[in-house]
């Protein structure tokens, strides 16, 4: 029976210097206006994305729209609604932003991320990527140098849906039902609950393990060993 590896990236396997927030303040700046984040973050961070409503389809959340314009669309009318600048400033940070925020200077790999995955590869298991992120996020991976160390690379952005929608993952397993399916990823609801409900395994890593998840890791080291665990207590 092969054993199915399934990495979320952000977070997981590598991470943003600022993310969404710190990239709008950012632009701004080069604006020359000064916000503060408790100004940008309630009406841009949770909304305007689709994992913010993981039980729609792209087709249904985006109705009719490119993956970009609703979030931009959002920016725009929220930083004007707020009085933080005018329309034409505003339509130029929206309209740099998708670029910026995938603008490969600022990514990084975690420490352990490349010994992780080498290590299962060894083991010969078979290493994937199943990750909620923007259309840049291939171009991402790739130019991190890490793409050629995974089997499958499957991204809601290109199939659809989000986690913890149960179909993203059921696109991840096709054809590999009858596997052994481990998630590993750091948002709780997304990649755990959301793997355990589509009926794979799931180890939670690096998030602050608040609710005492038996299958958990603090950072990627070790990971093997957790693997090993889960699929000799589960099975």
């Amino acid at each position: 029976m092969a054993i199915n590896i399934y990495f979320d990236f952000d977070m997981t396997l590598a991470y943003r210097i600022m993310m969404w927030t710190d990239t709008v303040r950012e632009l701004l700046l080069e604006e020359c206006v000064v916000v503060k984040r408790e100004d940008i973050r309630p009406f841009y961070t949770f909304n305007g994305y689709p994992w913010n409503r993981p039980d729609l389809s792209h087709e249904e959340f985006f109705k009719g729209k490119e993956w970009w314009q609703n979030s931009k669309d959002f920016l725009i009318e929220g930083l004007i609604e707020k009085g933080l600048t005018d329309e034409a400033t505003a339509r130029r940070v929206a309209d740099k932003f998708p670029s910026r925020f995938a603008d490969i200077r600022y990514w990084r790999l975690f420490s352990d991320t490349l010994p992780a995955v080498k290590k299962l590869k060894e083991l010969g298991y078979s290493v994937n990527i199943l990750s909620n992120h923007v259309p840049e996020a291939r171009e991402i991976i790739t130019k991190l140098g890490i793409i050629d160390e995974f089997d499958r690379v499957i991204l809601s952005s290109e199939v659809g849906y989000e986690k913890p929608n149960e179909a993203i993952f059921k696109i991840a397993v096709y054809g590999r039902e009858n596997d052994i399916n481990v998630m590993v990823g750091d948002n709780f609801n997304a990649d755990v609950k959301g793997a355990i409900n589509a009926g794979m395994k799931a180890i939670l890593v690096r998030e602050n393990n608040s609710g005492n998840y038996k299958y958990y890791l603090k950072d990627l080291n070790g990971l093997d060993a957790m693997i090993e665990e889960v699929i000799n207590n589960e099975t």
